[in-house]
């Protein structure tokens, strides 16, 4: 009689030390993550201040730089580097900030791959200017740093227009406010009549888009959520827009000690109402699915 007591005591307490090294495992990720985008930023500095030891330092042996014109090597790369901006200098043009949009990342055990937009302001001869350039890194772990290996960037990006600014801006709150759980923040960004659309729910209305983001934070308590726009196209005419992107979204299924992942993309379209933007139909289509709740559709 002593035998299924033993099992079951011995489930119970296994049970919170599993979930423990989810939320472990979340935590690390997170770290690492954070450490790249630090080491993005201080990559891009260390190119506009000609750091070259910091350069040395942060590129790997095998590193390639990859353009239009063929593929370069660690030592030719950071010589490239330099003369740009000494030639920066030399036509009279300064860089006084720039800024990291849109990062994405992927881990890949001790490789990972970071995406994002580098926007830059400065002066040419005392007028001002703007530029955009994505980049696409690759980057290795070695013994317990991470380098770049390989690079790729798209320079001269297309300038957003004020309107694409402001709903790129009106965006970005769906990802504080979703992780905050703050239900109205959310929901501010919609119209009176928006439709909202799942994998599982179709809502018609604020009211109904309230209910349903309520209820989403009051059954998991640990869910996130993030969009990474990819375009944002307006038609100034009729003030409308399109806005498209990746999204990714995790929770601990109630009675389950593993997390649930879904990716997907999704589109929002906007509508300018009343001196601002707001969503008038949402659409996210789950494409990929880890974890229990896979199991449960």
């Amino acid at each position: 009689m002593q035998r299924p007591i033993l099992i079951i005591t011995t489930f119970l307490y296994f049970t919170p030390l599993f979930a423990q090294e989810q939320r472990l495992q979340k935590l690390a990720k997170q770290h690492e993550e954070a450490g790249i985008m630090q080491l993005e930023h201080d990559w891009i500095n260390a190119e506009f201040t000609q750091d070259t030891l910091f350069l040395i330092r942060c590129l790997d042996v095998d590193f390639m730089a990859i353009d239009i014109d063929g593929v370069t090597s660690r030592p030719q790369e950071i010589t490239n580097v330099y003369q740009a901006m000494e030639e920066y200098k030399k036509n009279h043009r300064s860089i006084d900030s720039f800024s990291l949009n849109e990062m994405a990342i992927t881990l890949y055990g001790n490789t990972a791959v970071a995406t994002f937009i580098c926007t830059v302001h400065g002066k040419d001869r005392s007028v001002p200017f703007i530029s955009k350039s994505r980049f696409f890194d690759v980057l290795v772990k070695r013994n317990g740093a991470w380098k770049g290996l390989a690079s790729h960037v798209i320079r001269n990006l297309p300038m957003e227009t004020p309107a694409q600014q402001v709903i790129r801006n009106r965006s970005a709150i769906w990802n504080t406010a979703f992780n905050n759980h703050d239900t109205n923040a959310v929901t501010s960004l919609f119209d009176t009549s928006a439709v909202l659309i799942t994998g599982g729910a179709r809502q018609i209305g604020i009211e109904n888009c309230r209910l349903l983001f309520k209820s989403l934070f009051t059954r998991r308590p640990d869910i996130t959520s993030y969009n990474w726009p990819g375009s944002i196209e307006v038609n100034e005419k009729w003030h409308v827009a399109y806005e498209t992107g990746n999204w990714i979204e995790s929770w601990t299924e109630k009675g389950d000690n593993d997390l649930s992942e879904i990716k997907g993309k999704y589109c929002l379209m906007w509508r300018y109402l009343n001196g601002n933007w707001y969503i008038i139909s949402a659409i996210f289509t789950p494409l990929q699915c880890s974890g229990s709740y896979c199991n449960k559709r």
